[in-house]
């Protein structure tokens, strides 16, 4: 009374020397987990560091591209902005270097080869500049007058962004250059959606092209 059972005791001892005979039979085992683990742990830790040292190095990369560019020397900013894109491929100063370098080609009337720098490095570029790349790709795409691929990447830029009002302008653009190749009815389906947005940035501006396309169709 009081006490365990006849058959408790034993049990517990048993159980107790299983685990004992458990650690010891796999003492080695063990310990070579516990390495990989901290191998694994330690490999993780040095590739977060080297990539944050090749963004560093690409951000830095970058800033004297653009110190050249800015400075009015486009020859040596070119050189050093494409030494950024090839030495640090996927950083955010590698995307931003394409961009500026896209940026000089289109002043320059080179918008397929500024098309082509943005592409490059679209596939590998952050999420955080994805959206900026599509709206220049379409930019270009404009001004060589390939308004439909325009539009497209225009949309892209909308669908990527994480701001509703950049969304908006977006759209705009693509609504702006769908009118330019003469597809109104498709322009006027993205300014009638803007313009019954109230939060929209470009509310009044949708608001004036739907009652223009409107009018349009209505004098025909």
């Amino acid at each position: 009374m009081g006490t365990s059972s006849p058959v408790s005791a034993p049990e517990r001892e048993f159980d107790a020397d299983a685990i004992k005979d458990w650690v010891v039979a796999r003492a080695k085992p063990l310990s070579i987990g516990a390495g990989a683990v901290v191998v694994v742990i330690a490999g993780v830790m040095f590739w977060q560091q080297s990539a944050r040292l090749k963004e560093d190095r690409a951000e830095t990369a970058y800033g004297q591209g653009a110190t050249s560019f800015y400075s009015g020397n486009a020859p040596l900013a070119k050189t050093d902005l494409e030494k950024v894109i090839a030495r640090y491929p996927g950083t955010t100063g590698a995307a931003q270097a394409a961009i500026l370098l896209a940026q000089m080609s289109y002043g320059e009337g080179k918008y397929d080869a500024g098309v082509k720098q943005l592409t490059d490095v679209q596939g590998s570029a952050p999420d955080v500049l994805r959206a900026e790349i599509e709206e220049m790709i379409g930019a270009g795409l404009a001004d060589a007058k390939k308004y439909d691929e325009a539009a497209k990447h225009y949309l892209k830029a909308g669908d990527l962004s994480r701001f509703p009002a950049d969304k908006d302008l977006y759209k705009a653009e693509a609504a702006r250059v769908l009118g330019i190749a003469g597809k109104s009815a498709d322009a006027r389906k993205i300014w009638a959606e803007l313009a019954a947005n109230r939060e929209s940035p470009v509310i009044n501006e949708a608001r004036v092209r739907v009652g223009e396309l409107d009018a349009k169709a209505a004098s025909k």
